[in-house]
């Protein structure tokens, strides 16, 4: 976080005086909770505006922090207990690969699952690299000496074909309400992904659509239910039948449709649009044997 905004002349940076920060208690109903949504992001925000921008270095900080979390603990305040650092989320996979875990904390240890379970106390205790060879699922806490635990973080991991897996995109720039014909817009950019990955497509963070395309590899006939949730605007394809249409100016929202579908390798294209504010962009699908989830990247192919 940086109070400055980036595009402020040098010459008025001297009227900023520092920054607020604000927990609106309507839905805190006690002390407890209040004392969890405060640290230690307090810290983090003081340590902000407090220290001139070329002094802050993010490992010294995380140093310094350690006396502070002993402290909290010593006054039994129910501060927020960090999660594993550099993990959760999705990565894509070539081959072998080790993945490691940071206790951002001088206590306490890191126990971990790769079966889907939450981990607890007699969970797979984290104390060398994890060796991963294919798809898995990793979850972790961190576990403190008096009992306390860290929230749960998640990182799903998928082993790629990086020749075969994937899909191909276009970029635009533009500004717009609704989607537009790319057809008949100038592509600013192009090239492959492993998922409806917006950062791996854009090339500024507003006023921007992305036109995703590949084939989705189904295992069984039946009927498939396909969800977007963007925002701004999106509409979803299927063999060039519009199937779910979530056009539009608007924050994050979720529409849907259902379509027929026979084994095997359907054309998928994703079009979407970013005007300014929140960018979002999820599809999920089910169907036969599939629950309501997002399509994974070895789902994705670059040809039929």
């Amino acid at each position: 976080f940086e109070p400055v905004p980036p595009d402020i002349d040098p010459e008025k940076e001297k009227h900023i005086l520092g920054a607020q920060a604000n927990v609106w208690t309507e839905y805190i109903p006690t002390p407890e909770h209040a004392e969890y949504m405060l640290l230690p992001r307090l810290s983090a925000l003081s340590e902000v505006v407090w220290s001139p921008k070329e002094a802050r270095n993010l490992k010294d900080f995380h140093f310094r922090m350690q006396s502070f979390y002993e402290r909290l603990t010593e006054m039994q305040i129910n501060f927020r207990i960090p999660t594993p650092l550099g993990f959760g989320g999705e990565r894509t996979i070539f081959g072998e690969t080790v993945v490691e875990l940071e206790n951002p904390l001088s206590t306490g240890e890191i126990r971990y699952t790769l079966d889907g379970s939450d981990p607890g106390e007699g969970s797979l205790l984290y104390g060398e690299p994890i060796k991963i060879t294919g798809d898995a699922e990793i979850k972790s806490r961190i576990f403190l000496d008096n009992g306390k635990m860290s929230s749960l973080t998640t990182e799903k991991i998928f082993l790629v074909n990086k020749k075969k897996n994937g899909l191909r995109f276009k970029y635009y720039e533009g500004r717009w309400e609704k989607l537009p014909d790319f057809g008949n817009l100038k592509i600013k950019g192009n090239g492959r992904c492993y998922s409806f990955d917006l950062k791996e497509a854009r090339q500024r963070e507003e006023f921007y659509g992305v036109v995703f395309s590949g084939f989705l590899k189904l295992k069984k006939k039946g009927e498939y239910t396909f969800y977007t949730i963007s925002d701004d605007g999106s509409k979803l394809y299927v063999d060039g039948k519009l199937v779910v249409d979530n056009d539009g100016f608007h924050g994050a929202q979720e529409e849907s449709g259902s379509i027929e579908l026979k084994s095997g390798s359907h054309k998928i294209t994703v079009e979407y649009f970013e005007s300014s504010g929140t960018e979002k962009l999820e599809v999920l699908y089910e169907g036969p044997g599939i629950e309501k989830q997002k399509i994974s990247p070895p789902s994705f192919f670059y040809k039929k």
